[in-house]
């Protein structure tokens, strides 16, 4: 059977974080962060398990698994906090937003986000198995009436017209 490649947001929440070659939960996934502009995942926002919860960021680089039950992280350094410099970029700001194409004719409104498993040519990917997680496309519901319908819509990552991509990137800076 094929490993799974491509994951919505929804799938990774909750997930247990485990360090390779460890049986202890380390933390629980919270959410993705996105970088919208390049369409790339940046990393993770883990909350720590144990009395103490508090969130950090786990870069992609240090995932070495994503499952269906499951994520693996190897990281030799300790983790940053989550911070206000990255909080802009967490995936849960652009759930429930309208996305509008030109003309102003509403698209819908982003019910999740897919990533996908991806290969990236450049020399610091190709040092870290050229592997990394991208942006492959938003789902959107039309409402409730449509969704029961015909369900969400996928739409590509690369047809998201600039239009949106501006007005989501607003919508990031302003903090709404």
């Amino acid at each position: 059977m094929k490993a799974k490649t491509t994951y919505f947001r929804r799938e990774i929440l909750d997930l247990p974080v485990f360090k390779k070659n460890h049986e202890k939960e380390l933390a629980r996934v919270k959410d993705i962060l996105l970088d919208l502009t390049k369409g790339e995942c940046l990393g993770l926002a883990i909350e720590a398990a144990g009395v103490w919860k508090n969130i950090k960021f786990l870069p992609w680089e240090n995932v070495t698994e994503i499952s269906e039950n499951h994520i693996i992280t190897e990281f030799t350094k300790p983790l940053h906090p989550l911070g206000k410099r990255r909080e802009k970029f967490l995936a849960a700001h652009w759930i429930g937003r309208r996305l509008w194409r030109e003309n102003n004719i509403l698209c819908g409104t982003v019910a999740d986000i897919a990533i996908e498993k991806a290969v990236k040519e450049s020399p610091d990917f190709l040092s870290l198995g050229g592997a990394f997680y991208a942006i492959s496309g938003i789902a959107m519901s039309g409402g409730i009436w449509q969704d029961m319908d015909c369900g969400w819509i996928l739409i590509p990552w690369a047809q998201i017209a600039p239009v949106a991509l501006a007005e989501m990137n607003q919508i990031g800076k302003n903090g709404n």
